[in-house]
């Protein structure tokens, strides 16, 4: 993967993540089914990833959810670490949520990018562990990052049917109205937005 290509797929991350803590805000109750297979570590951002944990300790305690009131959660909870630039955009997080019914959607592909970046890192780590060392101790270590990525595995399948085999992409393409693979673009970046971020 080349310098591009990687600042594509981490911008289409990120947009992915805001875009599921965004819906979650409008839509708490989405966090019943999410909360099943998605994880808080799922969340590259780490400001998503605390406004997740945030939000899902809400819901247990029966806050009601919104903006103003997980604002409150994080000055309560990490007052020190509440960053401006993130508070502004913790103000409109939620209007930038191309369809807010599709929290299950977002949330399914921020798991998806998740898995793929596990997996990505569980080879490059079997590559460096192949490299040298006890033949023993290289299967050990071998059996360990396969066992993570058997772990994505099954909660991936928690979310798809045991029989989906392209992905959960291919399954959210299913059950997504038209309008909502519609609006995908909206989530997509071109070319030219990663040459204006640069």
């Amino acid at each position: 993967m080349n310098s591009y290509e990687g600042s594509m797929m981490q911008q289409y991350g990120q947009r992915i993540e805001a875009a599921a803590v965004g819906a979650l805000i409008l839509n708490p109750a989405a966090l019943d089914r999410v909360r099943e297979w998605l994880a808080p570590s799922d969340f590259l951002v780490p400001h998503y990833r605390v406004w997740f944990t945030s939000i899902c300790g809400m819901r247990d305690r029966g806050t009601p959810i919104d903006q103003i009131t997980l604002l409150s959660e994080l000055r309560r909870a990490n007052p020190s670490t509440l960053d401006p630039h993130q508070l502004a955009e913790l103000a409109t997080v939620s209007e930038q949520v191309p369809i807010p019914a599709a929290a299950l959607s977002y949330a399914a592909a921020v798991l998806e990018e998740s898995a793929r970046h596990r997996l990505r890192t569980a080879g490059r780590r079997l590559l460096q562990i192949s490299e040298g060392g006890d033949l023993a101790a290289v299967f050990a270590n071998a059996r360990t990052a396969m066992l993570e990525v058997e772990r994505d595995r099954a909660r991936c399948e928690r979310f798809t049917a045991p029989s989906q085999t392209r992905g959960l992409s291919h399954a959210l393409a299913a059950s997504v109205p038209a309008t909502a693979r519609r609006t995908q673009a909206r989530l997509e970046l071109s070319p030219n937005d990663v040459v204006r971020e640069m």
